[in-house]
């Protein structure tokens, strides 16, 4: 991680900045990546447990925590399986590229469901 001069101006003494519009300088920067995205998850994790457990009848609120787990699991082993595919053929860039169309047809999922739950409350 390069601390200094920000090449477009000003001093560059935060984690954010230059190290991602630059991209990684070795295995040092992407196990820093790996961490951070680590923690954020981490830190994540409960705060889903809670809403889960908000917004769930008493009934099913052990099911749901297990489908949960399940389709996180899930996506713990296809994400990687699908990045190496897309990788393999198209180009390491298009994993990115695949990932952002992924989620923003989450993100229009999201919209769609807070609008139909919108108009059923109204």
């Amino acid at each position: 991680m390069n601390m200094g001069i920000d090449p477009a101006g000003g001093d560059n003494f935060s984690f954010g900045g230059n190290h991602f519009r630059r991209g990684t300088d070795g295995d040092g920067d992407v196990g820093l990546d790996v961490g951070v995205t680590g923690f954020a998850d981490g830190a994540m994790l409960p705060a889903v447990q809670t809403l889960l457990l908000k917004y769930s009848s008493d009934s099913v609120t052990g099911r749901i925590f297990g489908y949960n787990q399940s389709f996180m699991y899930l996506g713990n082993v296809a994400g990687p399986l699908i990045g190496a595919s897309v990788s393999a053929m198209a180009g390491f860039r298009w994993v990115f590229i695949a990932t952002a169309i992924i989620v923003f047809i989450n993100l229009w999922q999201l919209a769609w469901m807070l609008r139909q739950t919108r108009r059923a409350n109204a």
